[in-house]
């Protein structure tokens, strides 16, 4: 076996021809190479049958009125029309759906009703015609085995009150029965539909059809019925079938080397769909030592049980005890049979038989020296790959040159043996020439012979050969053959032509040539049965002469060489060819030297043809492609054929007699295989198919993780053309679900899990999505209200996050509204948000109203107090509440013996304000140059009592000296003006609430020296 390994995949081809039975039979025979062996589980769906209608309307045949009248205008057509003309409207389009994906949408072909009067063949129907069209498979889908089987497919309808579509099912020979529902109408997009049915499992051949009936209601022209992606998915039951498969090798003991056949019969214990099976040989150990083991595939139809097929078994095999078959069906169900009893390989002893040369048949006639000649031989046994099989000559007594190769007439490099026992029996040949200057005689032999391991074979013989006269000099100048190359009379009328020469008297001058003699071109064969048969004089070349000369060889256009001259078909190959003469005086020596002469014809075209009937595979699969050419002059193709492949523009077989291949995918890939004849040395044109390799199905879903609480979410994974879906959600409301998508809605908290299977040719994928649902939270923020300008915090809870609308995120915000505001708040977890709570803040106005200003008094005196303006419905408090007159009255008087401070509370509502004053009170009469100092100020910026200031006349002093200490004797501040006072800072910055000391220096405008000292207290 030959296995080329290119890039991640592998061409596997066996070195000799095989034939291939195409028809439903129990006797094909496949020598490809397989090494993949799969089992899987029962219970997951299958993909028993599916119709994109791209490539035509498959197997449906169109307004066949199997069902119903069979009338009207409107009919069922196939194609990818969506469009009015204008005069209709157009048709929907197939990414317009309720769900899912449609392959190879928005326009790709679908099956539909037309109206088959108008001139435009979109989905559109009259709705006045009375009509009743039925469209069916004439095709059956096979469930045998199968249960839980579905139909799926994509419908558009949208039809009148009065117009709608139907479906169909028929099994085996039962009546055709409608399934589905009543009426399929009203959908104005394309809709996803299932109908699951008990009686479409486990059937040889299930049928489904479509209906559609229009009973001339009123409307308008709209969508009629319209299909695509129609899919049929079961599951086998191994309750109801459970199938073995057996084998059983016959002979059980052959030889090693190659050449021996070993058929092969296997038995299946129940009757199952059509399918592809893998033979695989292994050792005792049940291995396959690597992939060197050999590997088959072949089918068997339904409703074959046994099947038995003849088997190869190449030289690489070595000997050994006990090898096994085993056999695996690659089509659903996949079951792995069980192995074989033991198959032995011995080693035996090789031994060559040398057989007769046809060219020393022939009646009457030796064979001329410088001939070629082919030595055909039997051989058992194992021989090296480097080995080499020789013919050898003996000399004209018979006796042959001890060693070899000696007098070589022949060779044959091969490693395999070429047993008589074979099925069929062919013989190894080793093709040479004889030698040109060797004596007549009739007792020569051959023999022939290995170089590895050396065998010397027994001879033929004895034989005679003879020196004939006339000699083509092509066998010197152009070599022992002549190639001529041929098409059909369509491709190539001329056909093709050469001129060879032809010379008399190599040996002596004896031979006498008279007027009126023709030399002329025989052709003998050199595959029919002995004694060697001449098939035509004369018809490919002659010409009149008496002396050496030359004539023209013309091999005419293909149809023309096989109907006109009456060469056996195939017409193509390799032929012995001579010159004669028709008119000398030594009759016996008239017969030239034979040549070869190699007739090719290669196709006009071929076209790869692929053993499943199908150019998309799956990685792992090793799919069989052969060649698929005309037929020649019968109707039997040419198998004398040498083939070579390329593999994306990599040459990876070279003219090999098997025109199969198989191929390992081993990665998802775009292939361009190239296949190309070689007959009889002539190359036909190439032919490209392309293959594609997909890997499992993509089953990445895309969706929510979480969820909240009674939400709708949509899953999907990514839609491929083709594809089966089967979704899944435990514990959901289903909304919806359509091939590649997925709507649901949970209405509690928890843990799910959404999983889809999904299905295609090349097998199948399983994915589960964990979904997790929480409950939304609910959003709580405080009432509250505040006065005008003054800041205030609201608070929410309920959730993790939050966000308002102020467009702050935290749980609390500080607000300072100028009037009543309502703001909102929603709660989020992380996963679901709240509703909007709001929160009205009732806004309190500030109370309006000032302290009237400082009084002085001399002890024993009285003050006034006031609240300036006094406001209806406002309240006062005064404190200290020490000789004061009245402490909640807006005006009011006050007798402190000591100087104070006053301060008034001013409320309204909710909201209020304070301010001061101070009466300064004098314990004796004041004099120029006296100083004194409030006990207290409130530096609040509210414009009254801000500032601490010394009080007296300035126009007696004539220098003043203040300094104010902290508690820690540090000096906060100093001034020369006594209109100058503190405001309670230091540095800049505002100073704590407490109490200050401060001394005081006055020079008068007398002359007199006066201090005060006292301590102030600052109040905040």
């Amino acid at each position: 076996m030959l296995i080329y390994n290119i890039k991640n995949s592998q061409i596997l081809i066996d070195q000799r021809q095989i034939k291939t039975v195409t028809m439903k039979s129990k006797s094909i025979i496949f020598s490809l190479i397989y090494f993949f062996i799969a089992s899987v589980a029962f219970g997951q769906p299958s993909q028993l049958y599916f119709q994109n209608f791209e490539s035509g309307p498959g197997s449906f045949t169109l307004n066949n009125g199997v069902v119903g009248g069979n009338t009207g205008t409107n009919e069922w057509i196939w194609n990818n029309s969506y469009t009015g003309g204008g005069s209709y409207p157009n048709s929907m389009s197939e990414d317009s759906t309720y769900g899912g994906n449609i392959s190879y949408a928005p326009f790709s072909h679908y099956l539909h009703i037309y109206d088959a009067a108008s001139p435009y063949t979109d989905c559109l129907y009259n709705p006045a015609n009375q009509s009743d069209r039925f469209t069916s498979m004439t095709s059956g889908i096979c469930t045998l085995g199968y249960d839980s089987v579905t139909f799926n497919f994509f419908y558009l309808c949208q039809g009148s009150p009065t117009a709608y579509g139907q479906v169909y099912y028929k099994r085996d020979n039962d009546p055709w029965t409608q399934c589905g529902q009543a009426q399929y109408s009203n959908k104005h997009k394309w809709q996803y539909t299932t109908i699951s049915n008990t009686a479409f499992g486990n059937a040889s051949n299930l049928y489904f059809g479509f209906r559609w009936i229009n009973n001339a209601g009123a409307g308008k022209d709209t969508s009629a019925f319209a299909i695509d992606d129609i899919e049929v998915v079961g599951v086998f039951d191994t309750n109801k079938l459970n199938p073995k498969i057996t084998c059983h090798p016959s002979p059980d003991t052959i030889c090693a080397g190659g050449g021996a056949s070993i058929f092969l019969t296997i038995n299946i214990s129940d009757t199952l769909c059509d399918g592809t099976y893998n033979i695989q040989m292994v050792d005792s150990n049940h291995s396959t030592e690597g992939g060197s083991l050999p590997g088959w595939t072949a089918n068997i139809y339904n409703p074959d049980t046994t099947a038995t097929f003849l088997l190869n078994i190449p030289p690489n095999v070595k000997p050994g005890h006990c090898y096994h078959f085993i056999v695996s069906r690659t089509a659903d169900p996949k079951i792995t049979g069980e192995y074989s009893i033991c198959i032995y390989v011995e080693n035996c002893p090789p031994v060559i038989t040398t057989l007769q040369p046809l060219v020393t048949t022939e009646s009457g006639h030796p064979v001329c020296a410088g001939s070629v000649i082919q030595t055909p031989f039997w051989s058992v046994g194992q021989y090296s790959p480097s080995n080499t099989y020789f013919a050898i000559l003996s000399d004209s007594a018979g006796n042959f040159t001890p060693g070899y190769p000696g007098d070589t007439i022949g060779n044959l490099p091969s490693n395999s043996a070429f047993p008589p026992y074979a099925i069929p029996p062919t013989p190894g040949v080793c093709s040479g020439i004889l030698p040109f200057k060797i004596p007549a005689g009739c007792h020569y032999k051959i023999e022939v012979v290995s170089d590895k391991p050396p065998t010397v074979g027994s001879p033929f013989g004895p034989f005679c050969i003879q020196n004939c006269d006339i000699y083509t000099d092509s066998s010197h100048e152009k070599g022992s053959n002549i190639q001529a190359c041929i098409g059909s009379c369509y491709k190539d009328p001329k056909g093709w032509s050469d001129s060879i020469t032809y010379t008399i008297h190599k040996y002596d001058s004896n031979e006498k040539y008279f007027a009126g003699n023709k030399f002329e071109v025989q052709i003998l064969s050199t595959s029919l049965p002995p004694p060697l048969t001449v098939l035509n004089t004369g018809g490919l070349g002659a010409t009149y002469d008496t002396v050496t000369g030359k004539l023209v060889l013309h091999i005419p256009c293909g149809d023309s060489l096989c109907n006109d001259l009456g060469l056996p078909a195939p017409v193509t190959g390799t032929y012995y060819m001579r010159v004669i003469a028709t008119n000398s005086n030594q009759p016996d020596s008239t017969f030239g030297t034979l040549m070869f002469l190699n007739i090719g014809w290669p196709q006009d075209s071929i076209s790869i043809w692929a053993l499943d009937g199908t150019n998309t595979y799956c990685v792992g699969d090793v799919p069989a492609f052969y060649p698929l050419p005309y037929s020649f002059c019968t109707n039997n193709w040419n198998g004398g054929s040498l083939w070579s492949w390329w593999f994306n523009n990599f040459q990876s077989v070279n003219n090999s007699p098997n025109p199969g291949i198989g191929i390992q995918l081993n990665a998802i890939d775009t292939i361009a295989l190239i296949c190309q004849e070689n007959n009889g040395g002539c190359l036909g044109p190439l032919d490209t198919m392309k293959i594609y390799v997909k890997g499992p199905p993509s089953v990445a879903i895309t969706g929510p993780p979480k969820l909240c609480v009674g939400d709708t979410a949509t899953y999907t994974v990514p839609f491929a053309n083709n594809n089966y879906y089967k979704w899944t959600a435990n514990k959901s409301k289903l909304i919806d679900t359509a091939n590649n998508t997925l709507t649901v809605k949970y209405d509690t908290a928890g843990i799910y899990f959404v999983k889809i299977y999904a299905l295609d040719s090349c097998g199948s994928a399983s994915y589960t999505k964990q979904v997790r649902v929480v409950n939304v939270p609910v959003a709580s923020a405080n009432n509250d209200s505040a006065c005008r300008g003054t800041p205030m915090t609201l608070t929410a809870s309920g959730g993790t996050s939050y966000q308002w609308s102020t467009g702050a995120i935290s749980a609390s915000i500080t607000v300072s509204p100028s009037h009543d505001t309502t703001y909102w708040v929603t709660a989020s977890n992380g996963t679901c948000s709240s509703p909007k709570d709001t929160v009205y803040v009732k806004v309190w106005p500030m109370p309006q109203g000032n302290v009237f200003h400082d009084s002085t008094i001399i002890s024993g005196g009285t003050a006034n107090l006031s609240v300036l303006p006094a406001l209806g419905g406002q309240s006062y408090l005064w404190s200290p509440n020490v000789a004061i007159l009245c402490d909640t009255c807006p005006i009011t008087t006050a007798s402190p013996t000591v100087t104070t401070a006053y301060f008034c509370t001013i409320s309204t509502g909710k909201c209020s304000m304070t301010d001061s004053t101070l009466i300064t009170v004098l314990q004796k009469q004041i004099e120029c140059g006296d100083v004194w100092a409030p006990d207290a100020f409130s530096p609040n910026g509210d414009g009254q009592n801000d500032v601490f200031y010394v009080k007296g006349n300035p126009a007696c002093i004539s220098s003043f000296n203040l300094i104010i200490y902290d508690r820690w004797g540090n000096k906060v501040f100093t001034t020369t003006s006594i209109t100058n006072g503190w405001d309670g800072t230091y540095l800049g910055k505002p100073m704590n609430a407490g109490t200050y000391a401060y001394y005081v220096q006055v020079l008068t405008t007398t002359n007199q020296t006066k201090e005060l000292k006292g301590s102030v207290t600052l109040v905040r």
